[in-house]
């Protein structure tokens, strides 16, 4: 389920971040932006209160919270985060159910095959699920 225009309570701050982080959603803000040429600054506070954040519960957020976790640390420390902005990405993808085909659209340079796309799609179900049932 999607949640628009209304941001669930149950969502912690650092899911959101992955989610307003990811190139997903640089994807659909630059092409709202760029269809409509007037006022950006409006139109940006108006993308980021419309854009569909998928509903999702707190046990299933805490990759997420971690992932952000690592993010902060490394950038503390001056290193390089690219491969957790990878892993952002890659979870945006999965999020809002995206096939290859689309990926490639708003992601030209991702370097997955057909393949391992379908295969990475299954161990985090498989992963998701297991962390559901297991904080039952």
């Amino acid at each position: 389920m999607i949640v628009k225009n209304n941001i669930n309570v149950n969502m912690q701050l650092k899911y959101l971040l992955i989610v307003l982080n990811s190139k997903l959603s640089h994807f659909y803000s630059n092409m709202i932006i760029n269809s409509l040429s007037s006022n950006t600054t409006i139109a940006q506070k108006n993308i980021i209160v419309s854009f569909p954040i998928p509903k999702m519960p707190k046990i299933l957020q805490k990759p997420f919270e971690d992932l952000v976790g690592k993010i902060l640390i490394k950038k503390e420390r001056g290193e390089t985060t690219t491969a957790e902005d990878q892993q952002i990405d890659l979870k945006g993808y999965k999020l809002y159910e995206l096939t290859y085909d689309k990926v490639k659209i708003v992601d030209p340079e991702f370097d997955f095959s057909k393949e391992e796309h379908k295969e990475f799609i299954k161990v985090l179900k498989i992963r998701d699920m297991i962390i559901f049932f297991t904080k039952l």
